[in-house]
């Protein structure tokens, strides 16, 4: 459980010029109708009854635990798994994207320390094929040129804390701004 400082509008990112492996996370996938019901979950009866194709793979998202929400003293709990998170590809042209990097992932997470580590671990794997990895912490397009501000980092001296940092920083005050840590070994 920790405190979030994150815009509803952020997003982080890892870029590369080696592949970056796409991660699902194991805590959540979509199903089908069938699915649901082959599995023994509670399906809502106006998708039973709406026509909706019982074999369409994305009408039901599950997930093995739940996340709680605590507004009062402004924590999340989620069950703090260490491999509850997903790295998906971005698709070319987006353009809140900034890098030059040839390959683009969203991290998608409610970060923990288990999990920064965990995606260090897979920043320290691409470093042992490229020279350099960004991860990126920005503000989704909204039409205005943003303000980046980069960073630079040795890998042996990122820790999992600072990527949490990097993650936590604010992505709009007075204007939209991204922040970029180039991470070389």
């Amino acid at each position: 459980m920790r405190e979030r400082g994150v815009s509803m509008s952020s997003i982080t990112y890892i870029a590369s010029d080696y592949p970056i492996p796409e991660i699902q996370n194991p805590h959540e996938r979509s199903l089908s109708i069938n699915e649901a019901l082959e599995m023994g979950l509670e399906v809502p009866e106006y998708l039973l009854k709406n026509g909706i194709d019982r074999n369409w793979k994305n009408a039901i998202h599950w997930a093995d635990r739940g996340i709680h929400f605590n507004l009062d003293n402004g924590t999340i709990e989620d069950g703090d798994f260490d491999d509850d998170y997903a790295i998906i590809p971005i698709y070319p042209g987006r353009r809140d994207v900034h890098s030059e990097k040839k390959y683009k992932s969203r991290v998608e997470c409610i970060w923990s320390i288990g999990r920064a580590k965990k995606i260090l671990e897979l920043i320290s794997n691409l470093l042992d094929n490229t020279d350099e990895v960004e991860f990126w912490h920005i503000y989704m397009e909204n039409g205005e040129r943003p303000k980046i501000i980069y960073y630079d980092a040795k890998l042996s001296e990122f820790t999992p804390e600072d990527l949490i940092e990097i993650s936590d920083l604010p992505t709009y005050d007075k204007g939209t701004i991204h922040h970029c840590v180039t991470i070389r070994k």
